[in-house]
């Protein structure tokens, strides 16, 4: 007998995004946000591959000094910066008193 296969079967992700210091909100409430959070991404930075990159950028970036980078990282790394701020943005639109949640991003 064959087992069907899902699409999750085969997805390959680049990186995961987990909201944290949400304890006030229920499991639905986190996902929507978590979804919301990497579709802002994915649509700012040019998929998953744009987000992999630009937040790679930008840990490099962090944990360089600002003569030790070239201009394309230190360019990038700015335009994560914005593009994660608006994600967050959007992430946390219906989310009452979000004040200390944020998103945790991991390459995978």
């Amino acid at each position: 007998m064959n087992a069907i296969a899902s699409p999750l079967d085969t997805l390959d992700t680049l990186y995961t995004a987990a909201l944290k210091a949400c304890t006030g909100l229920s499991m639905q409430q986190r996902i929507v946000a978590e979804s919301r959070y990497c579709q802002s991404l994915e649509q700012q930075l040019g998929g998953p591959a744009g987000v992999a990159q630009a937040y790679l950028a930008w840990c490099t970036a962090a944990q360089s000094q600002v003569v030790a980078i070239s201009t394309g990282t230190a360019s990038l790394a700015h335009i994560w910066a914005e593009a994660a701020e608006r994600a967050r943005e959007d992430g946390l639109r219906d989310v009452d008193d979000h004040g200390a949640m944020f998103f945790e991003v991991r390459l995978s």
